[in-house]
């Protein structure tokens, strides 16, 4: 499983989203079902990307600088860019439908 990164505007939603690339640049995206590993920056976890977000601090998107560290309280129309990691599954998984046993499970772990 890979990870990537999204950029949208959150308020209005009808903005372009663009994605991470390798040389930092932002795209716009046009495909949201699959990725291509050749351009666009992939994690290998969650944690990697979310590092890369906390790290890096400030990006530009379509002419925009934005803060890449969530907001406690943000302005209502906000220009800047919210964030969100992406998964994407790179094989099928073994047995795709769940036993009320794993369900179990999972619960009585929480």
């Amino acid at each position: 499983m890979y990870f990537s990164i999204n950029a949208y505007k959150y308020l209005s939603g009808f903005d372009n989203t663009f994605r991470l690339r390798k040389d930092g640049t932002w795209t716009t995206l046009e495909e949201f079902t699959s990725f291509d590993h050749t351009r666009e920056m992939l994690f290998k976890s969650y944690k990697d990307a979310k590092f890369w977000l906390d790290s890096t601090g400030r990006v530009i998107i379509n002419g925009v600088e934005s803060s890449t560290i969530p907001k406690g309280e943000g302005k209502l129309f906000d220009d800047g860019y919210s964030f969100e990691i992406v998964a994407h599954r790179t094989t099928k998984p073994k047995n795709p439908v769940i036993t009320r046993q794993q369900i179990k499970n999972v619960l009585i772990k929480r």
